[in-house]
């Protein structure tokens, strides 16, 4: 895998224990949330009009675990896919550090604003992490002919 897809693809990873069946026959993981999807949620849930007892309603849960859910209290549900879908969300992500939280949130600004800029930030992005990768490669092979020309004969 190249750094630039490295960069952009492998920073989050949804954070899943236990799978459960739903009435339908559908595989319904425990998902674990975080501040930023509870955010999401309370703002997505808002601007369509839903108060938690209705979007309750709608998954399959109490007002109470709803407010649970948006407050912290409760950080892990077998609903939360169904509140993504009824809401039109993503799934929590789970970054391994700020850095990749950092630049996933950028992507999302930069997606959703004007597009032909997306693209060019983008292929800057790629040549960029082209021209590390280039350039990285240039000094561990450097290196290695410096070894090889150190070495006792």
């Amino acid at each position: 895998m190249d750094v630039a897809s490295a960069t952009i693809t492998g920073s989050y990873k949804p954070l899943c224990s236990h799978d459960f069946v739903d009435d339908h026959g559908e595989e319904m993981p425990e998902l674990a949330t975080n501040d930023e999807w509870r955010r999401i949620m309370i703002q997505a849930r808002k601007d369509q009009g839903f108060t938690q007892a209705s979007l309750g309603t709608e998954v399959g849960l109490s007002q109470v675990m709803i407010s649970k859910l948006e407050g912290g209290e409760s950080t892990t549900s077998t609903h939360i896919l169904r509140i993504c879908r009824v809401l039109s969300i993503p799934e929590p992500r789970h970054y391994a550090d700020e850095q990749s939280r950092s630049w996933s949130e950028l992507g999302h600004v930069l997606r959703h604003g004007d597009p032909d800029e997306y693209a060019a930030i983008v292929n800057l992005v790629e040549k960029t992490a082209k021209r590390i990768e280039k350039e990285q490669q240039a000094a561990r092979d450097a290196k290695q002919g410096e070894t090889r020309s150190t070495r006792p004969k």
